[in-house]
């Protein structure tokens, strides 16, 4: 998946990296990871599941408060690049304004679905795949401000409505969860938001920078991916039933 010699590219236009890039990620579906599968079959034990949607929320946290000012902050002063500075602007607002601190709704949903205080979610445990994932995506937003929009915005937001309308499902019927604001409202911003991540890689991609652009996408899809493989792991360390199985 990571390219180490730039001569991979040669000839491929802008509409060919995102074409042969969307190719790569249509391979680690990560809302149709069997750790999402167990959940949308309410196997996940409630004890398991506030794991999960903890440290998903930690993720979610440090990408917005956080990587995102980063990679907003390196961006150059260049009348061409202001169309992507007002995406990551109007993206960065949303998280904060639209309709409320979106990591804080997030934690709304934990405590009130989950039956935990706010100090809980706060001084709860970060596994150590959490802080790995974390650290693939601060590498890339440090390494420079295109390859932090290809990880943080292309790779993650670009998949994430997928996990979150079968999440928000299974959080209602199966776990009587009243409260799906977080994942109901990304549902719909998150795919506009890939469809701006595309439009970033169309622009901002060239010869010069497309294997480092590449490999900050690939590496982080395959992060991700891990990631969710890691909980399952966690959570199903000998596999889990599938209900649809059992009632086959």
């Amino acid at each position: 998946m990571l390219i180490r010699d730039p001569e991979y590219f040669s000839g491929w236009d802008a509409e060919d990296f995102v074409a042969n890039l969307q190719q790569v990620r249509s391979k680690y579906p990560y809302g149709h990871h069997p750790i999402i599968d167990a959940m949308c079959e309410g196997a996940l034990s409630r004890e398991n599941l506030k794991e999960f949607l903890i440290q998903w929320w930690y993720f979610g946290a440090v990408g917005s408060e956080q990587i995102f000012p980063t990679i907003m902050a390196g961006i150059p002063i260049d009348a061409e690049l202001y169309p992507v500075k007002k995406k990551i602007i109007n993206n960065i607002y949303e998280e904060f304004y639209v309709p409320d601190v979106h990591p804080e709704l997030n934690v709304d949903m934990i405590t009130s679905g989950c039956g935990v205080s706010r100090d809980d979610v706060y001084r709860a445990e970060i596994f150590s795949e959490t802080s790995a994932v974390i650290a693939v995506v601060e590498r890339y937003a440090q390494s420079g401000w295109g390859e932090g929009v290809m990880s943080l915005m292309w790779s993650l937001e670009s998949q994430s409505p997928i996990q979150f309308v079968r999440q928000s499902k299974a959080l209602r019927e199966k776990y009587g969860f009243s409260d799906t604001r977080f994942p109901d409202i990304h549902i719909e911003a998150d795919a506009e938001h890939a469809g701006d991540a595309d439009d970033f890689a169309r622009l901002i991609v060239t010869p010069e920078n497309m294997m480092d652009m590449w490999n900050a996408a690939a590496d982080t899809v395959l992060a991700v991916w891990n990631w969710h493989g890691g909980m399952y792991q966690r959570f199903f360390p000998n596999g889990h039933e599938s209900q649809i199985e059992k009632a086959a």
